[in-house]
């Protein structure tokens, strides 16, 4: 990364020469490890503004998101912290083992053990501040934070982990190999799982870069798309009888329905396809003819009874229009979408709220925090068996007198179409009946206010508006 932006910095503006532009990196990393984090100092005539710019020209796969001044004393690499996370494929079954593994590692490692060339004569610990072990919706990551990392620790500890959850190396020994008190020599983790995840200073950023440069988007979108290709490749050889034959499922009670993991994943794939397709950024409808004015009169009760600057949620906010778009000019909108392509272009297009890339069925929120929540055309798409446990969740988030809006099933369904909206996306449904919801959300508590079917080609929804009591 360093000699691309080395590479760029005249090119672009930036400095007269690279060694007048003085570039050096909080944290270097192994070939291969990735970066969604990271923290440079550079040397520039440019303001802040500009100087964003001009960096984000620089590379078509490095993103500059942010900046502050700084004197002439200031030390990147003086971090107050740095997080790296590792990605493994597996389930949330593995994660109580995995933490066992962190706990017997300690707060401090002996990086003779979990690192690579360095003095073996004596120990030499490094504080570790934490390690967390976490379900995605694609497997799970290791995270480790401490104020500073040897060339390799992060990648012998998972190492370090995995040999001991596979049973080569007893608890005894890691735990006095972490010590200082035992030299191992343990598996070095591949680097390409890696990613350096963030890296801490004091001190606020004073300019901000909310936009993603046309280039960078195109890598992105392209990067996504070979990514789907590989995986659709890699399902097709593992298990071949996955694949359908180009016709959608419309049974209601199909003989064999995706597993969890598999349909959300054909759902964060599927609009990951289908994302432009299904709204053009200046769209005033999507492919289903829905619009900004049709939903004016459903968000019309939040907008007059939720107190302008509420905390208010959007579940499976797409691109973040219409309907973040809408509350965000009112509320402080959190947005929550498992696609990355809409979570990108929703950053993009509502950069006033805040939005987070996740399974929301999965996701967590204090209690008592939301004046409202809305989940317009999304939670369908969420296997049935966990819906019911997201609307205990959603009841819990909700304020007092908070509204929950959604467009749920009219008709039990649950099945998945290929081809849809005319791409090569495959893409799940999940749902009830509007007397199954019904029913759910009577017996959690919420007060019904309005209950209305909505029409869509040649079935439709039921759009949902409760709220919770005092």
């Amino acid at each position: 990364m360093e000699g691309t932006i080395r590479s760029g910095v005249v090119r672009l503006g930036i400095a007269p020469s690279a060694d007048a532009a003085r570039i050096d990196v909080a944290s270097r990393t192994d070939a291969g490890v990735s970066a969604r984090g990271n923290v440079l100092t550079v040397s520039s005539p440019l303001a802040g503004p500009a100087l964003l710019r001009a960096l984000n020209g620089t590379a078509e796969d490095i993103f500059f998101n942010a900046a502050r001044r700084v004197d002439e004393s200031f030390r990147v690499r003086s971090a107050t912290h740095r997080i790296y996370r590792y990605y493994l494929s597996g389930d949330e079954h593995r994660i109580p083992r995995l933490e066992e593994g962190a706990r017997l590692l300690g707060s401090t490692v002996d990086v003779r053990t979990f690192g690579r060339g360095l003095p073996v004569d004596r120990a030499s610990l490094r504080p570790i501040e934490s390690i967390r072990v976490h379900a995605t919706v694609r497997g799970i990551w290791i995270e480790v934070r401490a104020p500073s990392f040897v060339w390799g620790m992060v990648r012998k500890i998972v190492g370090g982990l995995l040999a001991w959850e596979s049973g080569a190396i007893p608890s005894e020994k890691l735990r006095a190999a972490a010590r200082g008190q035992e030299r191992l020599s343990l598996p070095l983790a591949p680097p390409d799982a890696l990613v350096l995840w963030e890296v801490g200073h004091l001190g606020p950023w004073e300019f901000k870069f909310e936009r993603v440069r046309r280039h960078q988007l195109r890598y992105r979108l392209e990067s996504a798309r070979r990514a789907d290709a590989r995986v659709h490749v890699l399902d097709a050889l593992l298990a071949p009888e996955a694949e359908q034959s180009g016709e959608a499922n419309t049974s209601g009670d199909p003989a064999s329905p995706p597993s969890s993991a598999r349909a959300k994943q054909l759902v964060r794939d599927g609009w990951d396809r289908v994302s432009y397709r299904y709204r053009s950024d200046d769209a005033d409808a999507d492919s289903f003819q829905h619009t900004a004015a049709e939903y004016e009169p459903w968000l019309r009760p939040i907008l007059d009874h939720v107190s302008a600057g509420a905390e208010v949620l959007d579940l499976g906010c797409g691109c973040g229009v219409p309907t973040a778009r809408r509350l965000a000019s009112r509320y402080r909108v959190t947005g929550v979408d498992i696609s990355d392509v809409q979570i990108e272009r929703a950053r993009t297009l509502v950069p006033s709220a805040r939005f987070i890339r996740a399974d929301m069925a999965k996701v967590a929120f204090a209690a008592s925090t939301f004046g409202a929540i809305v989940a317009l055309y999304s939670m369908i798409h969420l296997p049935l068996d966990e819906q019911r446990p997201l609307f205990e969740r959603i009841y819990s988030w909700l304020a007092p007198r908070g509204f929950f809006l959604a467009t749920l099933g009219a008709e039990a369904y649950t099945g998945v179409q290929s081809g849809w909206l005319g791409s090569e996306a495959t893409m799940y449904w999940s749902h009830a009946d509007a007397v199954t919801y019904e029913r759910w959300l009577g017996e959690l508590g919420f007060e019904p206010i309005e209950q209305a079917f909505v029409p869509e080609e040649d079935g439709g929804h039921t759009r949902f508006l409760v709220r919770k009591p005092i």
